[in-house]
């Protein structure tokens, strides 16, 4: 598929704002920043071809992307608005 995932000196962990791309079907109707809760130690350094990033923070520039209607959800694990999260893929899935 392509893309590079790298695995981090430095783990993120705990509570991070959260930047929002809110013209994503996934993040149709959230706020364009929120905190998540971010557990991990590896990053995505670069996209697949045609996939593009809806999502980033100040230490993870690729918290989350998609390609089109094929979603991919990577270190996303909590926002505030979850609820809005779990109603929009239920739409794209439908």
């Amino acid at each position: 598929m392509g893309g590079v995932v790298e695995k981090r000196i430095k783990r993120e962990y705990g509570t991070i704002e959260t930047e929002f791309k809110t013209d994503s079907l996934l993040f149709y109707g959230l706020k364009s920043c929120s905190k998540t809760l971010m557990s991990h130690n590896d990053a995505v350094i670069s996209l697949p071809q045609g996939f593009k990033t809806i999502a980033s923070s100040k230490s993870t520039e690729i918290a989350a992307f998609e390609k089109n209607f094929s979603l991919v959800l990577f270190y996303i694990i909590y926002n505030k608005r979850k609820r809005i999260v779990l109603i929009n893929i239920l739409k794209i899935l439908r």
